[in-house]
């Protein structure tokens, strides 16, 4: 029996609020929406077990926010649909068959929604990681950075620079998605429940640090690691900025840095617990 999506049910998915900033963008492109158009986004975090929903009452519930614009999860940690990308992974809860992402996409289109699929790359399974370890986060003690069963990729390794590309294409080529937004851009400082993360010395971080620097990479992060990095996040931004301007020249790249992107993301910040001012 399928969970009517309800007020109460409904509203706790759209639990993390966001705050979005639209740019005139990397490339030149169509039509440019985000600009042309006003925009009332509503973000909604599906969990696994939210691949069940009936896509016309979550839609239908978006239209009466009133929204016109709709982020919902597409890929990357699992697949809202049914991806044949090696290690890409369907929601395990997603029904033989079913395919949400493209479900919610056609009720959308009927309601004149626009659809931005989430991704989240910065994350996935143990059997990718048994398959390929240097494409992964390492601490300075040589493990695997886990969190709740999952393993951080490097914004360095071939997860992000190569594989990540054929899931995002084979995204690209079966939906005609309006934006694509990419969840935790990079390697962070520190995992969710707040542990410090460390440099990560991988051997893509190796081997690109020393060629830029002369030197290993150290033990904590300083400005030096800290240019490293955000030049690595840089550099993934603009590949995948060619690629959705190729294949969806009218979509926009959506994340949480500047460069090669259409519109800058910015969680609020409002949990319990944070520090005051409130919003950015």
């Amino acid at each position: 029996m399928r969970r009517p999506v309800g007020a109460g049910w409904f509203w706790r998915l759209a639990a993390c609020a966001c705050v979005l900033a639209f740019a005139s963008g990397s490339a030149s492109t169509q039509s440019r929406w985000w600009l042309d158009e006003p925009v009332r986004f509503l973000q909604t975090n599906l969990s696994e077990t939210n691949s069940t929903v009936d896509p016309k009452t979550l839609v239908a519930a978006v239209a009466d926010f009133p929204a016109n614009t709709f982020l919902v999860n597409m890929g990357g940690i699992v697949a809202q649909y049914p991806t044949r990308v090696p290690f890409h992974y369907a929601s395990a809860f997603l029904p033989p068959g079913r395919d949400l992402f493209g479900d919610i996409l056609r009720e959308a289109r009927g309601r004149g929604i626009r659809v931005v699929g989430r991704f989240d790359l910065s994350k996935t399974q143990k059997p990718v990681f048994d398959a390929h370890p240097e494409w992964f986060f390492k601490r300075t003690n040589g493990e695997p950075a886990i969190y709740n069963g999952l393993y951080s990729t490097c914004i360095n390794g071939n997860y992000y620079r190569q594989h990540a590309m054929a899931i995002l294409a084979e995204a690209l080529e079966r939906y005609e998605v309006d934006g694509l937004f990419f969840n935790m851009f990079g390697n962070p400082a520190a995992d969710y429940s707040g542990n410090p993360m460390g440099p990560c010395q991988c051997d893509a971080c190796q081997a690109r640090y020393r060629a830029r620097y002369g030197r290993a990479v150290p033990a904590a992060a300083d400005a030096d690691y800290r240019s490293f990095m955000a030049d690595g996040s840089r550099e993934v931004a603009a590949s995948i900025a060619e690629l959705i301007h190729r294949m969806r020249p009218n979509a926009a790249f959506l994340t949480y840095i500047k460069d090669h992107t259409d519109g800058i993301m910015s969680e609020s910040n409002t949990a319990v617990g944070r520090a005051l001012p409130l919003w950015p």
